[in-house]
């Protein structure tokens, strides 16, 4: 909390200062300084009114039909507030007005009633409501006195700051004795303005408390001959309370719609109605009295309540108003229908043990019955080891003369126990014994195949095979069927002289798939070289839709599979040969848990599996697995997608004979190439729905 001082005033600014001061006295010979209201335990009101010299002459009349009592004061000025809302007994307010000949002081009142007054060294003592020669037993002292309004004879000793747990900021006031303060709001600031010069010079400072981070931002403390102010300054829209207890005035601000709200209690208990309650050493059983009235309560108050107390709460909730008096005072309290009872918290607590004790006993004293309780949806067994605590008697909800027996046949429980413990225990088994619910839980696994391959390759040799295709040179081109020559002379179809595997190769690069040759030759001489072309292409795809559904109930684990168990053969030495299985199915096998908000949590574990091409040496088959195992949270009937999974393979390979592949263009005649593009995807989804209710068909006949 930073200190930001004040800077001195000049000598001039003093001057007109007191000259302002003083010029409002001038006129006038007496001025009337301080006014002090008491309520009294007869149910009558004593007013004080000091001046600051001789009491002037009085003159006083009461007006019955306008129920009010009028004193007029001559060559009186006065510097008091000019209306004071009092409400209490018989008085409503006290008006105080004033012109240049005299101050008029006005009493309203609720209803007619007698009044008297005295003069007392520079006081009037006014005293409205009590019976004839009220001065002998009505004003002993400040005892049996509830302060409205005080004369200030003491001051503020303290000025702290604090931030609660809520972020509200809290302005705690220590003072030396009950004092009364007048607090209002004006726009982003809250006066609390008190009578006199009470604020030590050392506490007269302006406040930093930007950084404690709440609503508050400056705390300013000034006084001058007449009133002592404190100016609390916000940043931010805000709510304040006062609240004062004892000698300690507390001034909570918190943000703007948010509840008042107590340092160590939070704002949700409190909803009553607000009240307003501003009483000095008021007698603690009225102040329980005032708010029983307030909420049309009957009060019972322990005779170990005792003591006054301060307070000053404007617009509070009423229970919140309750439980600051209770707290200050060590009480709690008991309502049942429209009776409170207010009690010291030990008187409370020793008077409820005795209470258990006696009703303990009382229920030792019941006699013995034996009841029989169906259990519908559950295991009665189950129901049976929750109730007898499954053999350890401290959470047993057995007496210690009660027994419990399973009925299997009928899935009942045979209870042996007092009357009032059987209904203690249906009740419970009536709050378990419920129907769980069932869900459906679909599944969605997609899988997605794409494959391209492509094949190029070259075969070389020389033919070692004379053909007769005519007088001149020619080619000859081979493939599946015949192959057919040309030369310069003639055209004639002759049988296939391809490759054949006694062929003497230069290279061998071919591929398995189609192709055609090529052989050159010379005129009925062997051909002198011959070609051979393959290439393979394959482009193709697949899709797979897998949907596994199954139905359970709450908190029960469900499992479904499809698929098929290949067989393989084993040997041993012992066993010789055997015959074993390997699963290759898709399964699921999942457990919900259906929560209060309607969503469902799952534990789920999925497999996709199928048999592999490839083979180990003992013969057992490779199994191509897809699994997932994982725990969500679905809203019900949401879909939710799992994950996958997603494989791209991309092969490009070529096979080539030193050298010669590397001749421009020619090369590629002694070069085999291979391009490949695999891509497999798998996506998986799942749906839980809960089944409320069953589908129910009626037939009218």
């Amino acid at each position: 909390m930073k200190i930001i001082h004040r800077p001195q005033k000049t000598i001039l600014q003093f001057v007109i200062f007191l000259f302002f001061c003083c010029s409002s006295v001038i006129a006038l010979a007496v001025n009337l300084t301080n006014m002090k209201v008491s309520a009294l335990s007869n149910n009558s009101v004593e007013i004080e009114l000091k001046f600051d010299g001789e009491v002037p002459a009085v003159e006083d009349y009461s007006l019955p039909s306008a129920p009010s009592i009028f004193f007029d004061l001559e060559n009186t000025s006065t510097n008091i507030k000019k209306y004071n809302e009092i409400k209490t007994y018989d008085v409503d307010y006290i008006k105080v007005s004033e012109n240049q000949e005299k101050t008029r002081v006005l009493v309203g009142l609720n209803q007619q009633t007698n009044y008297h007054y005295k003069v007392e060294s520079n006081t009037i003592i006014l005293l409205i409501g009590a019976s004839e020669n009220p001065y002998t037993d009505c004003l002993m002292g400040e005892d049996n006195k509830n302060m409205l309004n005080s004369e200030l004879s003491s001051g503020i000793t303290k000025i702290d700051f604090k931030r609660n747990d809520q972020g509200n900021g809290l302005v705690v006031i220590d003072l030396d004795d009950s004092i009364a303060v007048n607090t209002y709001k004006d726009g982003n600031k809250v006066y609390l303005e008190f009578e006199g010069d009470i604020i030590p010079s050392d506490l007269k400072n302006r406040y930093d408390v930007n950084d404690f981070n709440t609503p508050v931002s400056i705390i300013d403390s000034s006084s001058d001959n007449k009133k002592s102010f404190i100016i609390i300054e916000m940043k931010q829209p805000y709510e304040y309370l006062v609240f004062q207890a004892n000698n300690q005035l507390t001034i909570n601000v918190s943000q703007k719609e948010s509840k008042y709200l107590d340092s160590n209690t939070s704002t949700d208990m409190f909803s009553g109605n607000k009240i307003d309650l501003n009483f000095q050493d008021i007698d603690i059983r009225s102040v329980l009295q005032i708010i029983a009235d307030f909420n049309k309560f009957n009060l019972v108050v322990s005779d170990a309540v005792t003591g006054t107390i301060t307070l000053h709460l404007d617009q509070v909730p009423w229970d919140q108003a309750l439980d600051i008096v209770m707290k200050t005072k060590g009480l709690d309290k008991r309502i049942k229908d429209n009776i409170m009872l207010v009690a010291p918290i030990d008187e409370l607590t020793a008077r409820e043990k005795s209470f258990l004790e006696t009703a303990k006993q009382l229920h030792k004293l019941e006699p013995i019955t034996t009841d029989v309780i169906n259990i519908k949806y559950s295991e009665a067994d189950e129901i049976a080891k929750m109730l007898t605590g499954q053999n350890d008697k401290k959470n047993s909800f057995l007496s210690e003369d009660g027994s419990i027996q399973v009925v299997p046949r009928t899935n009942s429980l045979l209870i042996k126990d007092s009357y009032s413990k059987i209904e203690e225990i249906r009740k419970l088994i009536d709050g378990i014994d419920t129907p769980n619910k069932q869900v459906m839980i679909e599944t969605r696994i997609v899988t997605v195949n794409s494959s391209f391959k492509r094949d190029l390759g070259f075969k070389w040799g020389f033919e070692s095979k004379k053909v007769d295709i005519g007088s001149g040179r020619g080619i000859q081109i081979f493939g599946s069927g015949n192959a057919r020559s040309a030369d310069s002379s003639s055209s004639t179809e002759v049988s296939n002289n391809g490759f054949t595997p006694s062929d003497s190769l230069f290279t061998d690069l071919s591929v398995n798939g189609s192709g055609f040759g090529i052989n050159l030759n010379g005129s009925g001489v062997e051909s002198l070289l011959a070609l051979q072309i393959s290439a393979a292409l394959s482009d193709g795809g697949g899709e797979t839709i897998s949907e596994p559904k199954v139905f359970t109930t709450d908190k029960t684990e469900a499992v479904i599979k499809s698929g098929r168990q290949i067989p393989y053969e084993t040997q041993s030495a012992n066993n010789g040969k055997k015959i074993s299985f390997k699963d290759a199915v898709l399964s699921l096998k999942v457990k919900p848990q259906v929560t209060p908000d309607k969503h469902i949590i799952l534990d789920i574990k999925i497999n996709n599996d199928n048999a592999s091409k490839q083979l180990y040496g003992t013969g057992a088959p490779a199994i191509d697995t897809n699994e997932i195992s994982t725990r969500v949270s679905v809203e019900n009937g949401e879909t939710l997608a799992l994950g996958g999974v997603f494989t791209h393979t991309n092969d490009n390979s070529i096979e080539k004979v030193p050298l010669l592949s590397s001749i421009p263009i020619i090369g590629n005649l002694f070069k085999r190439t291979t391009k490949g593009d695999t891509k497999k995807e798998i996506l998986i989804f799942i749906t839980p729905t809960i089944v409320d209710e069953r589908l129910k068909v009626s037939v009218k006949g």
